[in-house]
């Protein structure tokens, strides 16, 4: 669990904001339930703050993390996943 903890701190210093763990998870392509106990157990190590609040990328209300440090370091492809983007349309399904 905690070998997640820099790549989950990297997502939250890119998200600008608070985060949910479902969206961390979708971010990362990991299952919800493991980021949601890699998330409960950084908390508690402190440089983060978490608590129920809207999230920034999914508008919805859930318990959130944000870090208490700039976003310096956060790598451009992670921070690049949270514009929103256009799905593509396989074989013009939907067309």
């Amino acid at each position: 669990m905690s070998l997640l903890w820099p790549t989950i701190c990297e997502v939250v210093k890119a998200a600008h904001g608070f985060i949910c763990s479902h969206c961390i998870a979708s971010t990362l392509a990991l299952p919800g339930p493991l980021v949601t106990m890699a998330t409960l157990g950084l908390s508690r190590l402190g440089g983060v703050e978490a608590g129920e609040e809207v999230c920034a990328r999914c508008r919805m209300r859930r318990r959130v993390i944000r870090s208490c440090e700039e976003p310096d370091h956060a790598s451009g492809v992670i921070a690049a996943s949270f514009a929103i983007q256009p799905r593509d349309d396989p074989g013009d399904y939907y067309s």
